[in-house]
């Protein structure tokens, strides 16, 4: 089981996908977190990057509509898990902390 999930919903943004997750691994410890990109468009390239290059779980869901239901974060098997819009965390090199 992983400590924490840090999840976003896309739609048709492998820019978003590749810069978000590569400030995610500049600026941020993610030892024990998995990285989870839930696609609502269905990118190949983003599908890609995702489970290749960034070793990351990639979820088509076409069938999700607005905010991702968090029923896409069951089975991940984590203590925690967050989800966001990837315009969120470009341009910010401040760590995530996790409330003890």
């Amino acid at each position: 089981m992983v400590a924490l999930t840090i999840g976003m919903a896309v739609y048709n943004d492998f820019d978003g996908v590749y810069f978000t997750l590569q400030a995610l691994r500049l600026y941020q410890d993610l030892d024990d977190t998995e990285l989870l990109v839930i696609d609502n468009y269905g990118c190949e390239d983003t599908k890609g990057f995702v489970e290749g290059w960034a070793q990351g779980r990639y979820i088509l869901a076409t069938d999700a509509v607005g905010t991702t239901p968090a029923t896409y974060f069951s089975g991940s098997g984590q203590k925690d898990a967050m989800c966001f819009s990837s315009p969120v965390v470009q341009g910010s090199s401040g760590p995530i902390s996790s409330p003890d």
